[in-house]
Parts: C-alpha cells; structure tokens; sequence
C-alpha cells in the first residue's frame, strides 16, 4: 500500500524559490518512497504547480490571496476546502512542513499567523510532523498576536519528528523560544537538490536572446518584495534609477551582457513588470535582456548555471542555485537571509542590507567577487562537496522519518 504525505507551508509557485523548494520536497520523497507515493499539497495558490496522477492539490482559505479570491466562490469555498483540508490530515500518513521564511514575522503578524495554523491540525490528529529547511526570524513586535502565533508555532516544534533549518540564526531564535527539541540541525536548503533542466535548453534562451555571444553574462534577478521596502513612490522611482544606473555602468564599464531574470510571476508581485521599467530607464538596453516567459525553477537553476555570475536583488534562490553550480554571486536582502546564507558557507562579505545598494561598498564587492571569480568558484566547487555531505544527511533523517511513520 502506497504511502500518502501532505506537505503544507506552500504559498505559490508562481514564485520560484517556493516552486524550487516544493519540487526539491517531492523529489526528496519520490526518491525515498518511489513514484508511485501519494503527494497532497495545501496550498493558497494552485497556479503553475506540476501535477500528475499522485499529486493532489487543496486550496487553503485561510490564505487565500487576492488576485486568485476574485475568480472563485470564496463562499463555496470555505466550506468545500475545510472539509477537504479535515480529510487530508484525518487519511494522510505524515505531515512534511515545507521549508523557506514563511514561519516568521517578516511578512506581518496575520501571514505568519495563518502559517503555523496551516499545520496545527497534525496535532490534532496526532499525526508525525517534520519541519524541512526553515528561516526562522522573529521580530521581536511583542504583540499579543506575535506572542500567541509563537506560542503555536513552539508547540508543533516540539512535537516535530525533527526540525532542518537553513542557518545559525535559525537556531538561535528557536533557543531564544525556548523550543526543547533535541532533534533540531543545521543543515542546506533543500533546493540545492534540485534537479536543473537540460543545460541545452537554456543555452537554446540565451543564444536567441543575447546580443554579442562572446560577452560574459551577468544574470540578475530583482524581487518586487525588495521593491516595496522603499515606502514612497519617490523611493521606489529613485530605486529603479539607480539599478538602471548600475546596469549600465556594469555593461560599460565590464563589457558583458545582463540577463534580468524574473523569479516571481504572481500577479501582483511580477518580476517582469520591475524588469521592464529598469530596461527602460537604461541606456546600454542593447546589452540587457529582459526575460519574459514563464518558466520552472529547473530551468530557472540551468539558466543561471549558464552565467558568470548573479547578481540578486531580493530574492535568495538565485543565490542557492549559483552557490550549487559554483557561480560566484552576491546579494542584496531586506533581512537577513542572505547573510545567514553566505555565513553557513564561511563567506562573508557576499551580501548587504538593501539600503547599502547606493553606497561605495556594493560596487566594490561586484567589482571584488568579478576580478576573482574563478578562485570564488573553485573555493564554491570545495564547499558544494560539504553542502553535498550535508544534504545526504538530511536526506537519511528524512528517509528514517518517512519510514517511521508506517
């Protein structure tokens, strides 16, 4: 009798680095319990997710967003999923908490909220819990609804099978909890396991977008996210001016071709669209390339792995998939992800805080990571073989979870 794993925590894979992270879990399970294992998957947006015969997809109300409420009956709804949502705890044999940053203040009180509600009721049907591969960062609001919402979240962490988080930090902040789990471990992002596509399929991109095919690439990816950090409109145009200008300088001063590469295709928080603008306030536009297909994070990682290096401006699984193909790159945040990234790697100096993206230092640290970019990726070559430890790791107490829930 075939196994059946609800994985929760899944938002949208209309965002890359959720689509990397929910095909890089399924992978992990197929991979331990064979294709033929049933997947459900709860989620706020089924769009874009790869589905076949053992996968099955169940819309979660409470997260619902906008953009996807307007086209249904959020009435018929609430009723249909919630009873549908009671199933797939009741039937299912074990909970896989997808990993990522979801689990954490920084998207407000009432995301984070819903979050760890999401997969509560595995307590409920004493059901076997593994968190797999989280930031944890907790702002400290003291809020009756933060306090509450961690006082939750706490109680399943407790409970957890075991608990994989992607950085030191993570740790610290669940001590600072007071989470009593001696099941709790460092260990990589899960995405590093994922499978690229065939790195001619990316080549194919490349060769009918670039301009002059014996210039190095650049990719770069920026993030809506980061983009709304800037408060006033005033700060979000003099935002664009200044990548604008920085893309231009690049091109200029460097002689390569810049690739932006989108990483989210949600409606309201396209990459696209903020690429668009960019290219158009450069001057140098016949060297950067705006990307405007919908594609998957597979084929996403093979075209990074086609670059020289990347540049991201938000978003953290350009990072990943450059770190995994030896890619040197750097990063700008607006928290501290990438920092908590690049410091479980042993490399500092890689990322910044977004409001340095106008000071001396993040032209220093391109033009740095560039002049050096085939010692950094040699040095990355070393440290993937660590991560690959690490990961096979991961892997056997995840495989020893599955098993165990028999």
């Amino acid at each position: 009798m075939s196994k059946h794993i609800l994985i929760t925590n899944h938002s949208s894979s209309l965002n890359l680095g959720n689509a990397a992270l929910l095909s890089s879990t399924i992978q992990m399970i197929r991979k331990i319990l064979g294709e033929e294992t049933y997947i459900s998957i709860l989620t706020n947006d089924p769009s874009n997710i790869t589905r076949d015969s053992r996968i099955n997809v169940v819309l979660d109300p409470l997260l619902v967003p906008a953009y996807f409420r307007n086209q249904r009956n959020l009435k018929g709804i609430l009723v249909s999923e919630n009873l549908a949502i009671t199933n797939l705890f009741s039937n299912c044999d074990a909970v896989v908490v997808r990993g990522g940053d979801a689990l954490s203040s920084v998207y407000g009180s009432l995301s984070f909220l819903a979050r760890v509600l999401e997969s509560y009721p595995s307590i409920l049907f004493k059901k076997p819990l593994c968190f797999l591969g989280h930031t944890f960062e907790f702002l400290n609001s003291n809020t009756f609804l933060d306090s509450f919402t961690e006082k939750l979240l706490k109680k399943e962490l407790q409970i957890a099978s075991f608990v994989t988080v992607r950085e030191q930090r993570s740790l610290i902040q669940l001590r600072k909890l007071e989470v009593n789990n001696r099941k709790m471990f460092l260990a990589p992002d899960v995405a590093f396991q994922l499978r690229p596509s065939e790195k001619n399929f990316a080549e194919n991109i490349l060769h009918k977008t670039l301009y002059k095919e014996h210039r190095s690439i650049i990719g770069v990816t920026n993030s809506y996210s980061l983009y709304h950090f800037f408060k006033t409109s005033q700060a979000k145009n003099e935002y664009i001016n200044l990548v604008a200008k920085i893309l231009d300088k690049i091109v200029t001063d460097f002689e390569v071709e810049i690739i932006l590469l989108p990483h989210s295709f949600i409606p309201n928080k396209d990459d696209r669209l903020l690429n668009l603008e960019i290219n158009e306030r450069c001057t140098k536009k016949a060297y950067i390339h705006s990307l405007h297909e919908v594609f998957n994070p597979e084929l996403a990682k093979a075209l990074i792995g086609c670059f020289d290096m990347t540049v991201s401006l938000g978003r953290l699984h350009p990072i990943i998939h450059s770190v995994s193909q030896a890619i040197p790159c750097m990063g700008l945040d607006y928290s501290s992800r990438m920092d908590g990234f690049f410091d479980s790697l042993g490399m500092k100096g890689y990322s910044m805080n977004f409001t340095e993206i106008a000071s001396p230092r993040f032209m220093e640290t391109f033009e740095r990571i560039w002049s050096q970019r085939e010692f950094i990726s040699e040095e990355l070559k070393e440290k993937m073989q660590i991560v690959e430890t690490k990961s096979a790791e991961t892997m056997e107490l995840f495989k020893n979870f599955l098993y165990s829930s028999y």
